[in-house]
């Protein structure tokens, strides 16, 4: 859970299954919602900044992405 008052940015890196949960679960965040998908098309997901990640994995990308992303190889 996101305490209330948190004005943090929140990055998530998220399966098209599971894009809708996680709208719903950081919705009550103040801070930008960021979030990395990997499908063909663009996800609905209202009040977050999307950004695509390019792999050709297709089996758990989110840990690659993630990885890349703390590294800094990947910026939103």
């Amino acid at each position: 859970m996101l305490p209330a008052d948190s004005e943090e940015p929140v990055v998530m890196f998220v399966s098209k299954e599971y894009i809708s949960l996680a709208c719903r679960l950081t919705e009550g965040a103040k801070g930008l919602r960021r979030l990395f998908y990997n499908s063909k098309t663009v996800p609905d997901a209202p009040g977050c900044m999307l950004k695509k990640y390019e792999t050709r994995t297709r089996t758990n990308w989110q840990y690659e992405c993630a990885k890349a992303f703390m590294n800094g190889d990947v910026t939103l």
